[in-house]
C-alpha cells in the first residue's frame, strides 16, 4: 500500500494505492471566513376558502292524524379549501459579489399556528422546531390530507431568496339534490327553491357549494353551524300539504339556516439561519 501525489494535465492528483483521494478537477468550492446570521419571519398565508351547505328534508303524514303533515329539516355549513398552488418568493440578504453557494443551518420556531382545524386533526410541524437542520434546498414543513406547505433556500439575482410554497388538492364534486318536492336548481344566491306543493311521504337532501368546489376541512358539529327544526303542514282542500313558511327559513342563507363557519390556515415561522457564502471553481 503506497500514496502518491502528482501533477497531471495542469491538476493536483492525490492518489492512495488506485484510489484518486484527492483532485483539482473537480468543482472547488471556497467560502467565506466569516459567518452570516440571518433571521427572518416567513409567513404560509391561509388557504383560499369557501363553503359546503348541505341540507335535509323530511315530510311525513302517516303518523298524524287529521290530514296534518309533519316535517323536519336539518342544515349543516361547513369550510371548504379551494384547490390552490401558491408560490411566493422573498428575498432575504443581498449576497457577497461573486458568491453562488451558501452553506449553513437553519432553525424553525412557529410563532402561530393555524386556529382551526383540518379535517379535526391540528396541522403540527413535520420538522422540529428549534433545532438546528443543515439547509439541502427544500423542506416539507406541514401536510395533512389534501395540502402541504415547504419552504426552499437558494441563491437568484444576487439575493439569498425563501421561496414559500403551499398546495391544496383537487376538491371533490358531484353534489346535488335528492328526492320528490325540492326543485334541484339553486337560486341565484346560492338558496335552495322549494315546490309550491308537497307530496306526501317523501325525503329531500342536497349539497352545493354555492360558489366553488372545494374540500370540506372545517365543519363544527354545533349550532350556529349545525341546525334543525320540525313541524307540521295542513292539508289543502285537495289533501295536498301546503307549503311552510318555516321550512324556507332553514335554507341558506335564511334567518333559521346554519352559520357559515370562519376557518384560519395562517402559520407564521421565526427563521434563523446560520452559514458562509462561497464561490464555486
Amino acid at each position: 500500500m503506497s500514496g502518491s501525489f502528482a501533477i497531471e494535465n495542469g491538476q493536483m492528483v492525490v492518489r492512495k494505492d488506485d484510489r484518486v483521494v484527492l483532485s483539482t478537477s473537480g468543482t472547488l468550492v471556497n467560502f467565506l471566513p466569516q459567518k452570516t446570521t440571518i433571521n427572518q419571519q416567513i409567513i404560509f398565508p391561509n388557504f383560499d376558502l369557501d363553503f359546503l351547505y348541505h341540507w335535509e328534508f323530511q315530510s311525513d303524514y302517516r303518523q298524524i292524524p287529521d290530514r296534518v303533515y309533519g316535517w323536519a329539516v336539518f342544515a349543516q355549513a361547513a369550510a371548504t379549501a379551494v384547490p390552490q398552488e401558491y408560490t411566493v418568493e422573498v428575498p432575504i440578504i443581498a449576497v457577497p459579489s461573486g458568491a453562488d453557494i451558501f452553506w449553513g443551518s437553519v432553525v424553525l420556531t412557529r410563532t402561530q399556528a393555524p386556529a382551526t382545524t383540518w379535517l379535526g386533526v391540528s396541522i403540527a410541524p413535520l420538522v422540529p422546531m428549534g433545532v438546528s437542520i443543515p439547509l439541502t434546498g427544500t423542506m416539507l414543513v406541514e401536510a395533512a390530507f389534501g395540502m402541504a406547505r415547504a419552504l426552499s433556500f437558494f441563491i437568484q439575482g444576487g439575493f439569498l431568496i425563501a421561496r414559500i410554497e403551499q398546495s391544496v388538492s383537487v376538491a371533490p364534486g358531484g353534489y346535488g339534490t335528492y328526492g320528490t318536492g325540492v326543485k334541484s336548481n339553486e337560486d341565484s344566491d346560492g338558496g335552495w327553491n322549494w315546490s309550491s306543493t308537497y307530496q306526501p311521504n317523501f325525503p329531500g337532501t342536497g349539497t352545493t357549494n354555492p360558489a366553488r368546489n372545494g374540500l370540506p376541512v372545517y365543519n363544527p358539529a354545533t349550532a350556529p353551524y349545525v341546525v334543525a327544526g320540525s313541524g307540521t303542514i295542513a292539508a289543502n282542500a285537495a289533501g295536498q300539504p301546503t307549503p311552510s313558511a318555516a321550512v324556507f327559513t332553514y335554507s341558506y342563507g335564511q334567518p333559521n339556516g346554519a352559520a357559515i363557519p370562519n376557518a384560519n390556515y395562517q402559520s407564521v415561522y421565526s427563521v434563523n439561519i446560520t452559514g458562509r457564502f462561497g464561490r464555486r471553481s
